[in-house]
């Protein structure tokens, strides 16, 4: 169990010249006023404490193995159809609606991935961390310590006044930032829709090139927590 407030008071108290985020919302504050923050705007007095063994957030990791039953459906009818055409073969009413029932159970994985609908989480341990997604079926483990990387999550967007034409092409927009950790045997892409100005409180973390995938995404408190977490295990400084 990891307590962000009272990691973020250790680095104020340590640091009380420089910017930090506000481990409750995210905004940023001069460190010597968190305590006042904290104790104004949130009514979190110096016993509260916000402690967390992990972070949860949409899954971005899980559509990539959810598409494969999917490709393979799609490689079993194309063969099917190709058996038809050079020998003939005829299928029955049964096997039409296996092909549809099938084609629901390999097709509905990947579109709620898609649609940001399936929810991951992140496990904050003392020697790594340890994504769980794919309905906790599935793991990422990256052992401490981290390189860290950051920059803008960008994607794709219909170019505004656009939406009539057919051919239209889309613009590059950017969505958020991300925090990239990463060590000789795997990497783990953090992002989040609002940026927690990484850049603007820590040293640690090098710039990165733009990303157009995250394994999780995360609120920006969240993000914050993460922060804080990586903070107190010296991987990111206090400007």
């Amino acid at each position: 169990m990891h307590d962000t407030l009272a990691i973020a008071r250790q680095f104020a108290a340590l640091h009380p010249e420089a910017s930090l985020p506000c481990p409750s919302c995210a905004a940023s504050l001069k460190a010597r006023n968190l305590d006042r923050h904290l104790a104004e705007v949130h009514q979190l007095g110096p016993q509260a404490t916000l402690a967390t063994s992990a972070l949860r957030g949409v899954d971005g990791r899980a559509v990539r193995v959810l598409v494969v039953p999917l490709l393979l459906w799609c490689l079993a009818v194309g063969v099917l159809g190709l058996l038809q055409t050079l020998y003939g073969l005829e299928l029955g009413d049964a096997s039409g609606v296996a092909a549809v029932v099938l084609l629901v159970a390999a097709g509905l994985p990947p579109l709620l991935a898609s649609l940001n609908l399936l929810r991951a989480e992140l496990v904050l341990g003392e020697r790594q961390l340890e994504l769980r997604y794919c309905w906790g079926l599935l793991r990422l483990q990256v052992a401490l310590p981290v390189e860290l990387e950051h920059g803008g999550w960008w994607g794709n967007r219909q170019a505004a006044g656009m939406h009539q034409h057919e051919h239209s092409v889309p613009e590059a927009v950017r969505f958020g930032g991300y925090l990239r950790l990463k060590n000789a045997n795997s990497s783990l892409i953090v992002g989040s829709r609002k940026s927690a100005q990484l850049r603007q409180h820590w040293d640690g973390a090098s710039t990165g090139p733009r990303q157009r995938r995250c394994d999780l995404a995360l609120d920006v408190t969240s993000m914050v927590a993460l922060q804080y977490y990586l903070a107190a295990r010296g991987l990111l400084r206090p400007n």
